[in-house]
């Protein structure tokens, strides 16, 4: 770098009905197309204004939508002109070689702006400098610089607090570490603010002042008399606000006793005169006083906050609230929500509202009452028609994330999880499951990775893959798929391991354990499960009555697919769905005998279970 860088609907009407009044008295000379203009601009400031409310609470603090940014595909982004003097073809002028261009966030922490520059020799002087004046509406003189570089301008928002303004690119004078050369920069935050250098207007001189002549007698009378006058104004406007105030809150109180409420414009504006309004959230399709949310009980504990059973009203939901120094993770967790196709899947938790609240940040989803695949399996032996549901079920969730949707109204890129885990598998009342907790999780746009995100050892130790522990992961969309394959099928084995097989007693399944917690125990070092699983290729082990039955035998052939040491060796989340989807079928249609006649226990090690699907199933 050259240097461094330092309610609403009545207000939308009378800006519309404001513009078209100043098209009516343009002069008769102006062309027909100025009021079609004015037109638009209102159109748009009124729409913009509408639709600023069904932004993300993270994206307003870019501004005001359709001025500072707009949304394609639910990331924000602002309209700069991009420009580049050693870019430009020689015989162009700057206009051909300017170009408009949408800039996205480099970061989460990052905000939108634009920026200029121009680089020149110290050969103006201070008095040449100082006849420089620009005027955006006017025929005046421009500044006689040309820029250099145009383009984005995706900083943090303290470093975008220099610039001079927001709508204007105002210049300041900044050193390039050599004597003979001198930079002009600008920066701006609203759409194509760059097109245009403007300089800060000179301080004028003070004039001198002529002296003043003593007050006279009947001045001295005025001035006192208007200063008592001016005192009983301030203390009667002081007393009618104090009333205002009190009226006010106390018809507050008596909506908060109601819950959640249908909001008018009338009650938005009370609460926000009363510093309220940070108190007010969206849940569903209507707006709750977040001091009527009650805490009913901790439900556990997670990497990035804690989880309550919560009661607003008569609902129960879940209310995961995150810690400050974690709002990145509730960022990402929000952003991925505002997917249409998230929020809809039967497989994905269900997504409620997310807000600041009390100096914490707030994430509110679907109560499950019988908790994570964790915990029910420590209080519950399954069936293998309700194991095959269960893993069946997180298999669809998860093919789900790592399609790409490109067509129709559910469009949504590939996601992957990178924490999946039994804790972080939720139990619905009919024995399928949901995937919850992404505040890990990463999107992968064109089967990329963007190049901002931490791409390291972050998930569970015991759930990483071999890639992953030896740092040797490839930063592709499909080998962080295959990460969460490998994580899938231990917690499929969980679920195996607490499964009872037809004909046997509950006695003989053992009591539920973790991956590996045999070998290494609860609390294992990065070192110990490296050394297990990528030095001596260990994996958990199945029990012989899982073998011999025909059905779960299946199950630990995809299981072992699932989780080879090689990503290209594992077979996708897809393909696992599909063939377990199947065993479920079975399992639920007591189709058991068919698979003997194709899978034997002998041909077990050789079976082709690619085929499986389509020469088992006769329903």
């Amino acid at each position: 770098m050259l240097f461094r860088p330092k309610h609403k609907a009545f207000g939308c009407t009378v800006i519309l009905f404001s513009l078209l009044a100043v098209s009516s008295f343009a002069q008769n000379e102006s062309k027909s197309d100025s009021q079609a203009n004015l037109m638009n601009k209102a159109k748009a400031l009124l729409a913009g204004v509408k639709n600023n409310h069904r932004v993300p609470p993270s994206y307003k603090s870019y501004g005001t939508l359709g001025v500072n940014y707009d949304l394609e595909n639910n990331r924000p982004f602002i309209w700069c002109e991009k420009y580049n003097f050693h870019e430009c073809s020689p015989g162009k002028s700057v206009q051909e070689c300017t170009k408009q261009v949408k800039c996205f966030p480099e970061m989460n922490s990052h905000k939108l702006g634009c920026m200029a520059v121009h680089v020149f020799n110290n050969t103006l002087t201070s008095s040449s400098q100082a006849n420089i004046s620009i005027a955006t509406n006017s025929t005046e003189s421009l500044a006689p610089s040309t820029p250099t570089l145009k383009g984005c301008w995706s900083q943090d928002e303290n470093e975008l607090k220099e610039c001079a303004s927001s709508d204007e690119c105002i210049v300041e004078r900044r050193s390039t570490g050599a004597e003979d050369r001198t930079a002009e920069f600008c920066c701006c935050k609203t759409h194509n603010c760059n097109n245009k250098f403007s300089y800060k207007p000179l301080p004028k001189q003070p004039e001198p002042t002529e002296p003043v002549d003593p007050l006279a007698p009947d001045d001295t009378i005025h001035m006192v008399f208007s200063i008592i006058l001016v005192g009983f104004l301030f203390i009667a406007v002081c007393m009618a606000c104090c009333l205002l105030f009190y009226s006010l809150r106390r018809k507050l109180q008596s909506h908060a006793k109601l819950g959640i409420k249908q909001t008018s414009l009338h009650d938005g504006n009370a609460g926000k005169l009363l510093g309220e309004e940070e108190h007010i959230a969206l849940i569903g399709d209507q707006r709750a006083n977040l001091h009527n949310i009650v805490l009913l009980e901790r439900v556990s504990n997670g990497r990035f906050g804690q989880v309550y059973r919560a009661q607003l009203g008569d609902t129960i939901m879940a209310a995961k609230i995150f810690p400050p120094a974690d709002v990145d993770s509730w960022v990402n967790e929000q952003d991925l929500y505002t997917l249409k196709a998230l929020r809809s899947h039967p497989n994905i938790a269900s997504f409620i509202a997310a807000f600041p609240h009390e100096k914490k940040y707030w994430l509110m989803t679907l109560f499950y009452s019988k908790g994570s695949l964790f915990e029910y399996l420590r209080q519950h032996v399954v069936t293998l028609r309700e194991a095959a549901r269960m893993a069946s079920s997180m298999l669809n969730g998860l093919a789900f994330l790592h399609e790409e949707i490109i067509h129709g109204p559910s469009v949504k890129p590939t996601i992957v999880h990178r924490d999946l885990k039994s804790k972080n598998v939720l139990i619905k009342d009919d024995l399928s499951v949901c995937i919850a907790d992404f505040g890990l999780a990463l999107k992968c746009e064109n089967k990329r990775m963007t190049a901002d995100e931490n791409h390291g050892q972050v998930g569970t130790r015991r759930y990483m893959s071999p890639e992953l522990l030896e740092g040797a992961t490839e930063f592709s969309s499909f080998a962080f798929q295959q990460i969460d394959v490998y994580a899938a099928a231990l917690v499929v084995w969980e679920i195996l391991f607490r499964t009872q097989i037809p004909d046997t007693v509950e006695d003989d399944v053992p009591n539920a354990m973790l991956p590996y917690e045999r070998e290494v125990g609860l609390n294992p070092s990065l070192g110990e499960i490296r050394e297990l699983v990528v030095l001596r290729r260990h994996r958990p082990e199945f029990s012989e009555i899982l073998r011999k039955n025909e059905l779960s035998n299946i199950i630990i052939r995809t299981v072992v697919e699932m989780w080879d040491m090689e990503p290209d060796g594992r077979i996708t989340s897809g393909c696992a769905r599909d063939r377990l989807t199947r065993i479920y079928q079975l399992a639920a249609n007591n189709e058991q005998a068919e698979v003997v006649t194709i899978v034997s226990p002998e041909s077990a090690e050789g079976a082709n279970y690619n085929t499986f699907s389509s020469s088992t199933v006769h329903s």
